[in-house]
């Protein structure tokens, strides 16, 4: 089972929840998005949820439809997670980084986790718009938020 070692942001609070919504036409969402602790503040911690390697830090990549702004994609031992719409990119790539670290900051986070290695992160499934190994992540914070306080200022 795939567990995080902390939660990407102080919040738990969800704004948008995985899978289907409307937003000017039904689609599918493929993340969840966290709002701030306090609402219509701006710049909440984003954390890396488990030790690993930056393989994106980028606006876009170039692709103005994924709609990510500026984002990156960490590659963990067993999946990769995404963390989008930040306000400014703090790692690079190749970069390792530990659970808990400061990634950046953001208003609100869109946070993904893909159930496979980076070299097949970006595999589309049959629907437009969808990728194959996305997961819902909401579970995996719900049931990990007291884990996080214990961890948060933890150091390995």
């Amino acid at each position: 089972m795939m567990t995080l070692r902390c939660n990407p942001t102080d919040s738990v609070r969800i704004t948008s929840p995985f899978g289907p919504r409307n937003f000017s036409g039904l689609e599918f969402h493929l993340g969840m998005d966290l709002g701030p602790i306090v609402p219509g503040k701006e710049g909440d911690n984003i954390y890396t949820v488990a030790d690993g390697t930056v393989r994106v830090s980028q606006a876009n990549a170039g692709n103005q439809a994924t709609g990510y702004g500026y984002y990156v994609v960490v590659e963990h031992k067993d999946y990769c997670s995404l963390y989008a719409h930040l306000q400014k990119l703090e790692v690079r790539v190749g970069q390792k980084v530990k659970a808990g670290e400061v990634d950046s900051t953001g208003p609100h986070l869109h946070f993904e986790i893909r159930e496979c290695a980076y070299n097949k992160f970006w595999e589309k499934g049959k629907s437009k718009g969808e990728y194959k190994y996305v997961i819902d992540t909401q579970p995996l914070l719900l049931k990990r938020a007291f884990y996080y306080s214990i961890f948060k200022n933890h150091k390995d």
